[in-house]
C-alpha cells in the first residue's frame, strides 16, 4: 500500500489551519471530512471503520486554547481526561442544605466526594468512614471552632469541600490531599498520628458458646431510668463497641479484640454506659471482659499551624 504525501501546501493550510501538532483530518471515502482529531484516535479499529464508510463518533480537536486566568482551569480543559486531580475549599453556602455529603462518578472515569455546609469535625468524621468523635484529639488555643462551647459563645464555622480524582484513588492520598485543603482553609494542622493512650479493652475470656444469640429481630435496648438494663438482641459484639465509643470527643475509646463477628446476645443490668465498671461486671458471665489498658491507635490529632515559616520574609532553600 502506498501513501501520498503533499508538504508544505498553502491551500491546505488556508482551508485546514491548525494552532498545534499533531492534527489529523479524516477524509472518508466520499471525499468529505468525517472528523478532525489529534493522533490519540489514530488507531486500527477507528482506520477500519473510515474505509468500511461507517460514522466516526471521535471528539473534535479544538484548533486552540486560549487560557482565561479569570475561569478555572478545570472549566476551559476541552478534553477532559486530561483532567487528574481537583480539589475546592469555601465556607458556608448561602441556600443550600447542610450536612450534605456523598460520592458519585463523573465523566472519563473520575469520581467526586463531596461535603457540604458541614462542621469540620462533622466533615472529617464522614471522610474518614464515621470514626467516632473520640478519635479526634484537639490541641488548638481555639477549641470552640470545632466543639460547640456550652455557653454557646461561638458556633463553629461550617466548611464545603470537594474533590475529583480518578476512581479508585489510593485512600490514603485522598485524604493526606483533604487534610491539607481543610486545614489551610481553617488555619489548623490535620494528621493522622500512632498515640499510645489509656483505653478500655474488651476481650473474650471464655467460649462463644455463652454469646450465642437465640434469634430474633436484631435491636439494640440503650438503659433507661425505668429499665435499667442494656439489652443486645441477634447483633454483632461491634454495634455494643459503637454505642460505647459515642459521646463525643472526651469520651474514652474502647477498643474490640474479641475477633468475634456473628450475632450474639446480651443483658446487662447498669445505669449508664458510662459505667464501665458495672459493664465489666455484667459482660464476666458472658465470657468476656471491659478493662483499662495502654494501646497504640491512630489518632486525628488537630493543632493550630505554624504559620510562621508562611509569613517569614526569609525563603527556605530546597
Amino acid at each position: 500500500m502506498s501513501l501520498s504525501v503533499i508538504s508544505n501546501d498553502t491551500l491546505l493550510k488556508k482551508y485546514l489551519p491548525y494552532a498545534s501538532i499533531p492534527h489529523v483530518v479524516w477524509i472518508d471515502r466520499d471525499g468529505k471530512i468525517a472528523a478532525i482529531t489529534s493522533s490519540d484516535h489514530v488507531t486500527a479499529s477507528n482506520i477500519e471503520k473510515l474505509i468500511a464508510g461507517a460514522a466516526l463518533q471521535l471528539p473534535v480537536k479544538t484548533s486552540s486554547f486560549d487560557y482565561d486566568p479569570q475561569n478555572s482551569l478545570v472549566a476551559q480543559v476541552p478534553d477532559k481526561s486530561t483532567i487528574y486531580f481537583q480539589s475546592s475549599t469555601v465556607g458556608y453556602i448561602p441556600n443550600a442544605k447542610s450536612n450534605i455529603y456523598g460520592s458519585i462518578e463523573v465523566e472519563n472515569g473520575l469520581e467526586k466526594n463531596y461535603f457540604i455546609n458541614m462542621k469540620l469535625l462533622n466533615l472529617l468524621q464522614i471522610a474518614l468512614d464515621r470514626i467516632s468523635a473520640n478519635r479526634f484529639m484537639i490541641k488548638t488555643k481555639n477549641p470552640e471552632q470545632l466543639i460547640p462551647s456550652e455557653f454557646g459563645k461561638q458556633e463553629p464555622k461550617l466548611y464545603s469541600y470537594e474533590i475529583i480524582h480518578p476512581k479508585g484513588y489510593n485512600k490514603s492520598i485522598y485524604l493526606r490531599q483533604l487534610f491539607n485543603d481543610i486545614g489551610t482553609a481553617s488555619g489548623l494542622d490535620i494528621k493522622l498520628e500512632p498515640v499510645t493512650m489509656d483505653c478500655y479493652v474488651l476481650q473474650k475470656t471464655a467460649a462463644d458458646i455463652l454469646l450465642k444469640t437465640k434469634g430474633g429481630k436484631p435491636s439494640l435496648s440503650l438503659p433507661k431510668t425505668n429499665k435499667p438494663q442494656l439489652i443486645l438482641t441477634n447483633q454483632p459484639i461491634s454495634r455494643l463497641v459503637k454505642v460505647l465509643n459515642t459521646g463525643g470527643v472526651d469520651a474514652p475509646i474502647v477498643i474490640d479484640e474479641t475477633a468475634l463477628s456473628s450475632p450474639v446476645d446480651l443483658v446487662i443490668k447498669v445505669n449508664t454506659l458510662k459505667d464501665f465498671k458495672t459493664l465489666n461486671k455484667g459482660l464476666l458471665p458472658y465470657g468476656l471482659t471491659l478493662e483499662k489498658d495502654k494501646r497504640t491507635i491512630n489518632m486525628v490529632v488537630i493543632r493550630d499551624a505554624d504559620t510562621a515559616r508562611y509569613l517569614s520574609p526569609k525563603t527556605e532553600s530546597l
